[in-house]
């Protein structure tokens, strides 16, 4: 049994008695003075365990944030330990979710920024991307009627152009001129005789010097308008020869390709009809020596009425060219050719094209085929840009449309730099006899990338387009009716 331990207040003597004595008097052994036996002292109490906190597990283990919130366990179930009071609970709960959410915003925020900036980006980039460009300069040709640009070629540091110019009375002149890189003509060369000439097509040549193919309206020895005519100038302008190839008949150039052996030309030759046979032109081609000189000549075998749209050279070397074809029968369609370096034809295809009313532009595509631009019906009954591509074996691959109100045209067709396309010509208006500059670019799978048109009230059409190295476009035209003032426009990428 525990004693009881207590001082006597008397003599402050330390005494310790059996417990079982708690209550009596007894008398100090130190100084005799009558004491009574305390109560023993309460045991002390043991420390109370800490009450457990709600979050310790969750802290311990918190979920992923992809994750839900672990079900907590249903009253009554074995094992549950017991749950706090009801608002306790609900305040638990709230901050538990807050912090899971709180986690969850926080690792999702940057991925939310990133894509926020990429749909934004890529909304601004595509309307970047169909953008079309804008005029970077425009020049007029002189006084309305005195140069008439029908084809343009962008050569390194300026603009090589060719066309008609006024002559003598009524009479024109082929015109071939060079322009700088900021719309200034560096030089212009005027040929002819006292009947119609013009230069259809230009190039520049594999020596740095230029040349053009048209027609000259000297008088043709074996009947007809006028020869096909070549000629062929150095890098200051200079005249080094001209070449008029005789036909019975009419014939022009309408196409000219630079080759390191000469030049090729493909054109037309106008045949006469008889008592059973209609008149008609027939197309042809010629490679010129680099000294002005007739290599070789071919005449194909004609479907009827034949005009040329362009030539080219594929990878394998052979020389095609292409143009506009209406039968006997009035079926239109286009067709293609292809020789070989030496002028052997070994190909020329028909395609019928139902509702075709004119081929105007031709290109090789690198990877193979051919891109082609002209006019089509439309649904209407004008005229339609009608876009299309073949393949390597002249099948129709995808041909596309675009039209409105008025007649719309494509007159010549440019491959770019990056495998694109840009399609030149005039788009019409509610109006009679009105167009405007009209130019569309589409990528190489038929997809319109933009269009634009511009210009003022009669008829603004453009004839020509090139690409030079830098992805610019080069467009060359006419403006206003009656004569019509030439125009030069270089358009940024």
């Amino acid at each position: 049994m525990a004693a009881i331990r207590f001082k006597c207040p008397n003599c402050s003597t330390n005494l310790s008695l059996p417990g079982a004595m708690a209550g009596h008097v007894v008398e100090c052994r130190q100084c005799g003075n009558p004491l009574l036996v305390p109560a023993a002292a309460p045991a002390p109490e043991e420390p109370a365990a800490p009450a457990p906190n709600p979050y310790a597990e969750e802290e311990e283990a918190a979920p992923n944030w992809w994750e839900d919130l672990p079900p907590e366990a249903e009253e009554g179930e074995a094992g549950a330990e017991e749950k706090p009071a009801a608002g306790k609970k609900q305040e638990t709960e709230k901050r538990s979710v807050k912090r899971v959410w709180n986690k969850r915003v926080r690792r999702l925020l940057p991925l939310l920024l990133v894509a926020a900036a990429a749909i934004f980006g890529g909304i601004q980039g595509y309307a970047y991307y169909r953008k079309p460009p804008d005029i970077l300069w425009e020049v007029s040709l002189g006084p309305p009627g005195s140069r008439t640009p029908m084809d343009a070629a962008a050569v390194p540091g300026g603009i090589l152009l060719g066309g008609v110019a006024a002559g003598k009375e009524t009479m024109q002149d082929a015109w071939v001129a060079l322009m700088d890189a900021s719309g200034k003509i560096s030089w212009e060369r005027f040929l002819g005789g006292d009947r119609l000439d013009a230069a259809q097509a230009v190039t520049p040549t594999v020596g740095g010097g230029f040349a053009a193919t048209g027609r000259s309206g000297f008088a043709n020895p074996l009947g007809g308008g006028g020869f096909l005519w070549v000629a062929s100038f150095g890098p200051s302008g200079t005249l080094q020869w001209q070449n008029r190839q005789p036909y019975y008949g009419a014939s022009s150039g309408e196409g000219i390709l630079p080759l390191p052996e000469g030049l090729f030309v493909a054109g037309w030759q106008h045949k006469e009809g008889t008592l059973l046979t209609k008149s008609r032109k027939r197309s042809l081609g010629l490679l010129l020596a680099n000294d002005g000189s007739l290599t070789w000549r071919t005449p194909f075998p004609g479907y009827g009425d034949e005009t040329i749209c362009g030539v080219g050279r594929e990878k394998s070397g052979a020389l095609v060219l292409a143009g506009f074809y209406r039968d006997p029968k009035d079926t239109t369609g286009l067709f293609l050719s292809r020789l070989k370096p030496w002028g052997e034809v070994v190909m020329k295809k028909a395609i019928p094209v139902p509702g075709l009313v004119s081929v105007e532009g031709m290109a090789v595509l690198p990877e193979g085929g051919f891109a082609l631009a002209g006019c089509i019906q439309g649904p209407e009954g004008d005229c339609d840009v009608w876009v299309a591509r073949l393949d390597q074996a002249g099948e129709l691959a995808w041909q596309t449309t675009l039209g409105g109100p008025g007649e719309d045209h494509a007159h010549d067709l440019a491959l770019l730099p990056d495998g694109g396309l840009a399609v030149a010509g005039e788009k019409g208006s509610k109006t009679d006899g009105e167009s405007r500059f009209f130019v569309v670019r589409f990528a190489s799978w038929g997809w319109k990338r933009w269009e634009k048109a511009w210009g003022t009230t009669g008829r603004d059409r453009l004839l020509a387009v090139d690409a030079d190295e830098a992805g610019r476009l080069v467009a060359v035209g006419t403006s206003g009716t009656g004569k019509p003032q030439g125009k030069v426009f270089l358009l940024g990428k």
